[in-house]
């Protein structure tokens, strides 16, 4: 994996993932995708305890465990993980590898998921205990009140999206409420004043197009 990975989110609502090895690391890949919405199996020969919304293939990995899927964790030893990296690769399927990450495609960061907000950190492979260390201090850092706040702003924007026609004047009120101020305000004033504030502000946009009705 080079410095210039490409972040991104992945939706994975109803795509198929398969992981490699049921262990510590393997369980914990496996319920990351579950919560992700993904249709998870798993490949592991030895008797293992279950896993809420994964079923579970008692084999010895094969290359055709691969076939149909989008996405393949390897989480089983060196030597396998090796293996699934070189079926993934055939079949051009994305794959993470959990022993040797820069063999595969996917380097998986250490999140921290609040509501809308998800905080990833990646430190490209170098050490997934100093990322899970730098997660931790960024969280810490976040306001009071920013699952409230980013959950108002979605509930806001919908409302001022269907109302507000003027793009600039759309622009305006994204960009005032955006500021990471109104988390804490949030957490001091509750949510309904907040969203009284933010409603005069909108209806205010409303009333100044109204009295200049020859700009759009």
């Amino acid at each position: 994996m080079s410095e210039c990975g490409f972040p991104v989110m992945l939706d994975l609502r109803a795509r198929r993932a398969v992981v490699v090895g049921l262990g510590r690391v393997g369980r914990r890949k496996a319920a990351s995708l579950v919560a992700a919405g993904a249709y998870v199996m798993a490949v592991e020969p030895r008797l293992v305890p279950s896993e809420p919304g994964v079923i579970v293939i008692a084999e010895a990995f094969r290359p055709a465990h691969l076939d149909g899927f989008s996405i393949a964790m390897a989480a089983a030893t060196p030597e396998v993980n090796r293996s699934v990296v070189e079926a993934a690769r055939t079949r051009g399927i994305w794959v993470n590898s959990a022993s040797d990450p820069e063999q595969g495609d996917i380097l998986v960061p250490a999140s921290l998921h609040l509501g809308r907000l998800t905080l990833s950190v990646s430190t490209d492979g170098a050490g997934p205990a100093a990322a899970r260390s730098l997660r931790d201090l960024v969280s810490g850092a976040l306001p009071a009140g920013v699952e409230e706040w980013l959950e108002l702003i979605a509930e806001q924007r919908t409302l001022v999206k269907e109302t507000v026609s003027d793009p600039e004047a759309r622009r305006r009120l994204f960009l005032e409420w955006s500021a990471p101020e109104w988390a804490a305000r949030v957490a001091a004033e509750g949510v309904d004043a907040i969203c009284a504030l933010w409603e005069a502000d909108r209806l205010a946009v409303l009333a100044e197009g109204r009295a200049r009705p020859g700009e759009h």
